[in-house]
């Protein structure tokens, strides 16, 4: 018979893959999970070796942990080991994830049973647990369409972020002496594409000197979702004496799920 899709379960198969992707649409820097499962009803030797798709146009986060269970496709039972990767495309248009591939050597049985019986006693009888069979699997490519952001509504402080946040912001001290160092840090939290996130506009106070003082991200996977946090530090030096305002600091952001731009 002819070959079948690779990426369909086929029964009789000591060992195939798949991989998907949990939407075939989504928006410009809006998460993609990709899962790579692998299926196997026979030992494998070694480690298999992953090669993960080419996702030219993404930028990828790897999603550990991997998650094993045990599944009874057509009477054969499958250890299933499911690797799985976010995607965020950098831009719109048709993009493709390439094919993924799985380098394993299993169990030769087809060596074990032999047809001529008397081919065990011309073979080392422990070389069955030696020696596997290499095999090299792959998945078809995935074609996915990425939508631009819609240019109506979009605010004019819109630096790219998608997803769904929230903005908080706090000083180290109320009051300050003259040419003294007042710290602010901007705290932007949620689910999206952290590392991304861009620095909200802070206005400018009058006679303050400012100064970007640095970023740090802490970033989550939870469920497998990339989420987290980023904080802005920016330092302000007043100039001359009297009380100055810092802010509002104003953020938007894109929310995929809304179809819409969010202003905070």
């Amino acid at each position: 018979p002819m070959d079948q899709d690779a990426n369909q379960p086929q029964s009789g198969k000591e060992l195939f893959i798949e991989a998907y992707v949990d939407k075939l649409r989504a928006y410009v820097n809006e998460q993609i999970t990709l899962t790579f499962a692998v299926y196997q009803a026979v030992s494998l030797f070694d480690n298999p070796v992953y090669n993960p798709p080419v996702a030219t146009g993404f930028w990828t986060e790897d999603m550990p942990p991997q998650k094993k269970y045990y599944k009874v496709i057509n009477g054969t039972r499958y250890l299933v080991t499911e690797i799985k990767t976010a995607l965020f495309a950098t831009g719109p248009g048709e993009f493709t994830i390439g094919a993924a591939r799985l380098e394993a050597s299993v169990e030769d049985m087809d060596r074990f049973f032999s047809k001529n019986p008397f081919d065990i006693f011309d073979q080392d009888p422990f070389s069955m647990f030696k020696r596997g069979k290499p095999i090299i699997l792959q998945t078809d490519p995935i074609t996915v369409e990425i939508m631009p952001l819609p240019e109506q509504n979009k605010p004019a402080d819109f630096k790219g972020d998608v997803g769904e946040f929230d903005i908080s912001m706090d000083v180290d001290k109320n009051t300050v002496e003259e040419n003294q160092p007042v710290n602010l840090k901007i705290k932007i939290k949620g689910k999206g594409n952290i590392k991304t996130i861009s620095s909200p506009v802070v206005p400018d106070a009058q006679d303050v000197k400012s100064y970007e003082s640095g970023s740090s991200e802490n970033i989550s996977k939870d469920n497998y979702v990339v989420q987290g946090e980023k904080i802005f530090e920016k330092m302000f030096i007043p100039k001359k004496a009297g009380g100055f305002t810092l802010g509002p600091v104003e953020y938007a952001y894109f929310d995929p799920v809304l179809k819409d731009y969010v202003h905070k």
